[in-house]
């Protein structure tokens, strides 16, 4: 085995990484654009209460994450400006969404 072998092990192991992450970006746009994620639906799992903002005190949907949490609201400008999911969904890009929903911690919870 020569060096260029392990030069080739290194770049498919730097794909998988790229795959594995785009996988789970897909799937986190998915979870975002059909309304359910582990933050908003997790009480169907556990049998719990539905879950509340801490803030607003109404349910948790994803609608109000991204668009109505008034908690949310500096964060949220400093990333889109839509008023209603369809809105966000077709006129923000999916990196921006992210993002906001990184700086507020929501990210990995998704």
């Amino acid at each position: 085995m020569n060096d260029d072998d392990d030069d080739d092990d290194d770049d498919d192991d730097d794909d998988d990484d790229d795959v594995r992450w785009m996988d789970e970006w897909m799937n986190g746009c998915m979870h975002l654009c059909i309304g359910h994620t582990h933050p908003t639906h997790s009480y169907r799992m556990s049998g719990e209460d539905v879950s509340r903002c801490v803030v607003c005190d109404c349910n948790l949907i994803v609608e109000h994450i991204l668009i109505e949490c008034s908690d949310f609201a500096k964060v949220r400008q400093n990333y889109y400006d839509a008023e209603s999911l369809q809105q966000l969904f077709s006129e923000s890009s999916a990196p921006c969404v992210f993002d906001f929903l990184f700086e507020i911690g929501m990210f990995y919870r998704i």
